[in-house]
């Protein structure tokens, strides 16, 4: 029985995990979730926060800690709901940036840097979107991020 219920597992998980690696595979219910789990390696969870929860001046935040949660401000999941919309690629870079934190990069330049990285091949793996607007997005919202976000080696 135990052996039925391993094989039986993983027959159901297999369509899951090849859907991350075959760039055909269709989009995941939620694709959030499943770019910031392949930036972390590890499954993920995300929030939405309100507003008056959020740091000023936060844009999302991970506690480095054990329960993996990006916790992403209005902004954040305002721009990722709609890959077509202008400030798309600032809220993947936002979404990669704390997925990066997960992955074991603490330093911000060193999450950041990654993050910009990532934010055309998210785009283009998980939502199917490949335009200039995604990464000009990004690249916006990096160019105004502080020195210490932006010292990549």
């Amino acid at each position: 029985m135990k052996t039925f219920i391993t094989v039986l597992i993983a027959l159901l998980l297999a369509p899951v995990a090849s859907a991350r690696l075959d760039p055909g595979a269709p989009v995941p219910r939620d694709a959030r979730i499943a770019a910031a789990e392949f930036v972390a390696g590890h499954p993920v969870s995300i929030t939405c926060e309100p507003l008056d929860r959020m740091p000023p001046a936060v844009l999302a935040f991970v506690f480095l800690d054990d329960s993996y949660v990006i916790h992403l401000g209005p902004y954040a999941c305002e721009a990722l709901k709609d890959p077509t919309s202008p400030i798309f690629g600032a809220g993947l870079l936002v979404l990669a940036h704390e997925a990066e934190h997960l992955a074991g990069l603490v330093n911000e330049s060193a999450a950041n840097c990654a993050a910009i990285r990532d934010v055309e091949f998210l785009a283009q793996r998980f939502w199917r979107v490949e335009n200039q607007n995604v990464q000009g997005s990004a690249q916006r919202l990096y160019g105004m991020t502080p020195d210490n976000y932006r010292q990549c080696g």
